[in-house]
Parts: structure tokens; sequence; C-alpha cells
């Protein structure tokens, strides 16, 4: 269909235009991959058919060799865009073993595309239904494997005369077009070198590259590498090929920042990843008051030369500003620049910044989303704060942030995780991650943060598909990684986890959560002297988040039957100064066989909504109370 004219596809209010690559419903413009946007256009040209997974695979990725699972991963993303929007109605049926089958009712509008030198208005249009463009269906087996060759006949037959005309105007803007740069589908932004000889604009740099980064992963047919990968980059981007290699990028966007006088020079440049050659430049002079518009301009005009096929106003949507108050906005860069350090000094340090930020605009939805996301890491174990004060404080921060900005993918993610961590509202939890996954598809944290709440459910296969989009989108992530590893654990595939922790080692040996999820795996196994030395490691690099790994040193020594270790990690904990979970000691009540203990810190702990006690559904280590009576109200309470 795609150089015959245009086609566009409508249903439920939810339109597709092929010609444009605009998926839309009503006035909201909808983000998906191109791959994504290909496997609708099938299941549309089909809709209310089988449409096989081979099918799909041969008209999809007809020049690839792929294996099934990225196909399901974009009929997954395919899911999440209709949930987020319209939740609880089926669009998408899984034909098991064979395929799939779009659901709904399906209007077909065949269109040319008007030419440039038309003057009497728009060209007529032929509308159908799917039922009427199709001819009846063979049997699966006896269709061809590019499926769009019978399913259209018909249509190109209805408006040749339309096309004569229309393949004309095709062929004069497509020679407009040829060409040039090449459109880079998967694209990641490397942080902009700081070259101004102060570290305290450090800020500056990381900030614009921040924005840059989430600017254009709004962008439809735009697949952008999260920022924990690209940072990886920081000290040492000479070797642009082994970088897209890495990243498994088409292109690249470096740059640095200048100080000359009071004004700061950026320059951003755009580089082709497979043989490192400059596609295009450009340099902006702006004051700090002015960084906000360069912001804007830089993830314009990249997008403009990577030639997306956007229209003007789509581009102009996905860079716009939710400030223009460049006080507040310089406050929230500082935040954000702080935040991205993730200890809790540094955490307490970007609160701070963004609550200075709302001082300067009360109406500045990003700041509050960021309050929420820090206040949800500090729900883990090992802060100062309780628990159920930071999901609190996130879930405060996050409804608000919502009440300003609907669209906020973060917050809605921020949502979700205090929905089923703190609320135990797991359908609420379920609701909030679709529309997060919908409005924020290049969002890797959010995958990740979903595929927890999948593994914490018991439902494997879905938090490991999860767990994999999210290193796709954060491909040298530590802790992406290391939660794909914790997502194949809990669903039983121990040796593929233990290979994807080495995979974490490889990027940084001394990473404490996954040295600790190896000891967990080696404890899982009986393997208790190796767990201990892999406890006594995430200990050591843990910081404040030693609190963790004392309690599997403890559980550890219990299961061993050395009760004076077990008893030493608890007085640990004791004197550690921080907050201590109710569950810790559970766990170490546990491993010592104390069932009363451990049933009552268990107790406790889901009366203080910690966030380590959703776990126990899928933790090995409680299956000997599985049972027992408050074993069973305790998971009831949990909604598990």
């Amino acid at each position: 269909m795609s150089e015959k004219g245009n086609i566009i596809f409508e249903f439920n209010d939810f339109r597709l235009d092929q010609r444009e690559r605009y998926f839309a419903r009503g006035s909201e413009r909808i983000q998906i991959t191109d791959k994504a946007f290909e496997v609708l256009r099938v299941l549309l040209e089909h809709s209310r058919s089988l449409v096989t997974k081979d099918e799909l695979l041969a008209e999809v990725w007809a020049d690839s060799f792929v294996e099934e699972n990225t196909l399901d991963k974009n009929i997954s993303t395919l899911r999440h865009v209709f949930e987020a929007r319209d939740p609880g109605v089926a669009y998408i049926e899984t034909v098991r073993g064979r395929g799939y089958r779009f659901l709904p009712d399906v209007v077909i509008a065949v269109r040319d595309t008007k030419p440039a030198f038309a003057q009497n208005g728009d060209l007529p249009s032929v509308e159908l239904s799917a039922a009427e463009v199709r001819e009846p269906a063979p049997a699966a087996e006896q269709r061809s494997s590019t499926v769009r060759k019978t399913s259209t006949r018909w249509v190109w037959l209805s408006v040749i005369g339309i096309l004569i005309v229309g393949l004309a105007a095709f062929a004069i803007l497509r020679s407009r077009t040829s060409g040039g740069i090449p459109s880079g589908k998967r694209l990641a932004v490397l942080p902009l070198v700081n070259s101004t000889g102060d570290q305290n604009t450090e800020f500056l740099s990381d900030g614009i590259t921040d924005g840059v980064t989430d600017d254009l992963s709004r962008l439809s047919g735009l697949e952008v590498v999260s920022r924990n990968s690209a940072f990886r980059f920081r000290s040492d981007q000479s070797d642009v090929r082994k970088i897209a290699n890495t990243l498994a990028v088409d292109t690249l966007v470096t740059g640095d920042v200048k100080r000359l006088g009071d004004k700061y020079v950026i320059d951003i440049r755009l580089i082709d990843g497979k043989n490192d050659s400059q596609l295009w430049a450009n340099q902006y002079v702006r004051s700090s008051t002015d960084i906000m518009t360069a912001q804007s301009e830089i993830a314009k005009d990249i997008a403009n030369n990577l030639r997306l096929g956007l229209r003007p106003f789509e581009i102009q949507a996905a860079t716009s500003r939710s400030t223009q108050n460049n006080d507040a906005y310089q406050l929230y860069l500082l935040g954000r620049y702080h935040a991205s350090k993730a200890t809790e000094d540094s955490l307490k340090q970007a609160i701070a910044l963004y609550r200075r930020a709302l001082d300067a605009d009360p109406n500045y939805a990003l700041a509050y989303a960021g309050i929420a996301r820090c206040s949800s890491i500090m729900a883990f174990s090992g802060w100062t704060m309780k628990s159920s004060e930071a999901m609190e404080q996130t879930r405060e921060a996050a409804t608000r942030a919502l009440d300003l900005d609907s669209n906020l993918a973060a917050a809605h993610a921020s949502l979700g995780w205090v929905d089923y961590v703190y609320l135990r509202d797991w359908k609420a939890a379920e609701q909030e991650y679709r529309k997060a996954i919908g409005l924020g598809p290049n969002d890797a944290e959010i995958h990740a943060s979903f595929a927890h709440m999948r593994s914490v459910e018991g439902r494997s296969d879905e938090a490991v598909s999860e767990a994999e989009r999210s290193v796709d989108l954060d491909p040298v992530s530590l802790m992406t990684n290391t939660l794909y590893a914790q997502a194949l654990f809990f669903a039983g595939r121990t040796d593929q986890a233990i290979k994807q922790t080495q995979k974490v080692f490889e990027i940084e040996p001394n990473f404490w959560i996954a040295r600790n999820l190896l000891g967990r795996i080696d404890v899982s196994q009986g393997r208790y002297a190796e767990a201990l030395t892999e406890f006594e490691n995430a200990r050591a690099h843990s910081g404040i988040g030693s609190i963790v790994p004392i309690t599997e040193i403890g559980y550890t020594h219990a299961k061993m039957g050395d009760r004076a270790g077990a008893e030493q990690a608890i007085a640990d904990l004791r004197a550690s100064g921080r907050y201590v979970p109710f569950y810790s000691y559970a766990a170490i009540y546990n491993g010592l066989g104390d069932r009363e203990k451990a049933l009552d810190n268990l107790e406790r702990s889901v009366a203080e909504h910690e966030a380590d006690a959703v776990f126990i559904k899928v933790n090995g280590r409680w299956n000997d109370y599985a049972d027992d009576p408050r074993f069973k109200t305790v998971l009831q309470q949990l909604g598990l």
C-alpha cells in the first residue's frame, strides 16, 4: 500500500494515516515505533481475521530475520497503547499458537494526497468498511506470506483514476526529500561535554542533554535510548562506532557547552553511527536566561534533520515547555542533576530544589513529578525515611503533577507504584502503568517498574517481557539489567538470571544490587558460602543501602545453622541508626525457624505498608508458610 495512495484506518475514535505515518485518537498524537505502526497497519487491513505470526513477520520484517519475541514485544506495546486510552476494551486477540486478530470494526478511507499544484480543494475520497475492502479470506495455510496482496486489490481498482494524478505528485514530492540525512529510527543523545571549565555549570550541560532526550522521546517513529545508558559514555566518546554498536543505534547526538563572556556556546552534532560521518551540525549562542528556549530549538532542529515525516505542530507539541519561568526551569535542571546520583543526600537535595522551582512556578508539573520519583526511590529499605512516609509523599506529588498535566508518563508510573506497593490496589496500579507506557513508550524505567510489579504478582512471562523491553531501551544501565535478572530469577529461569548478572558485572563488577541478587540465587540453590561472599561484597559497596545485604547475611547464617551469626546481623541492623523495616527481622527469624517471631514481624511489616513485604508470594523462602492461616491472612491483606 505504501506507494499507491493514502489509506486511513478509523476505529473507536482512533485514526491511523498510512502515508503521513500518523496515529492518533482525537487530537492526541500517539507515539509508537515504526515496526509497531506496521504491525498495527497489517492487523487493520485484516480486521476480524486471523493474521498468522509468519505473515506478520514476513510483512513487517521482510528484509531481516527476527525472533518471534520481537513481534510479541510490538503486540505488547500496542496493547499498552489501547489499554491506556480504553481500559478494559479488547483490541487485539491472541489466537494461541497461530497469530493475532484485530477485533473492532475498522472503516478504511482511501485518499490521494493533495498534489502541490492542486487548485480546487480536497481531492475525492472513498470510504469503505474493512469487510468491504477485503475479499473472502482463504485458509491461513493458503495465504501468501505477503498478506497485503489479496486484501487490497479492490481498493486500488476503486481509486485507480485518483492515483494517476496522485502518483505524479508523489514522485515530485519524493524527489524533493531523497538523499541527504538518513532517517535514523533509533537514536542516543550522548551527554554534552561541559567545556566551560566550571564544574558548577555541569548541571546545565546535563540538563540540556536530558531535556533534548525527553523531547525526542516524545516523537512518533523515533526510539531514543534512555539517559542512563547514554551517560555511561560521559568520559569517553571517542569511538563513535563502538558506542553506536553497544547502544544498537543508527544515529548519535553529540556536542559540548562552552562559555563566551556572559554567553553559553552550545555545539550540537548529528553523527551517523555506522561510519562516524557528521550528518548535521549547528551552534547556539545563548545567555543563561535563554537555555530553556535553546533546548527546545535543539530538539526541533534535530527532529527536522532526521526527516521523520512529522508535521510542524507535532514537533512543536513534543518540544513545548511546561514552564515559561526561567528560574523555575534552572532549579528543575539542578534538581534533576542531583536526582540522577540516587544517593540519600542527593535525593533530598533534589526534592528541595524541585520545591524551590515550585516556589518560582507553583504550576510546574514536572517539578511535582520529580518529587514523586525521588520519594518513590526513598521508599526502599536502608533510608532514614519510613517506607510509608515516602510513599505518601510520592502519592501527593504524583497526584498534583497529573492535576496539572495528565499526560506525564512518569507521574502515572509513580502512582502505579504507590497503588500496588502502598495501597495494594493492583487493578488501579495496572491501569496507571498502562497509561504510563502508552504515553511514554520509550521510558525504560517505566517498563522496568511494571516488570517489577508483574514479578511480584507471579505473572512471570509478562514480567520478563517488560524487563526485556527496558533493557532494549537502556542496554547498559546497571539497574535495568539487574531488574531483568531478577525477573528471570522469579520466573524460575535461574541459569539465565545468573548469566544476566554476569552481564552487569562486565559493566560494573561491584554493583551491589546485582551482587545481592546473585547471593540470593546462591542461597536458593544451597550454596551458602558463595552467597555470603556475594552479600559481603554487596555490603561493602552499598553505602547506606547496607540494611538489605545485612538482612541477607543474617538469613544465610540462619540457614547454615549459625544462630550466632544470624543474631549478630540482627544486632547490626539495630545499631545501624537507620529505619529498619520489620520485614528484615521477619526474614532472619524465618531463616532461624522461629515461626512466631517471623509472622509477628511480617504482620507488622504489612501493617506499616513496607515496600519489601510485597515480595512474599514469589519469594520461595516463605513457601513453608503457605498453609499457615496467619500467612494466608497476610497475603489477603496484600491483595495477592
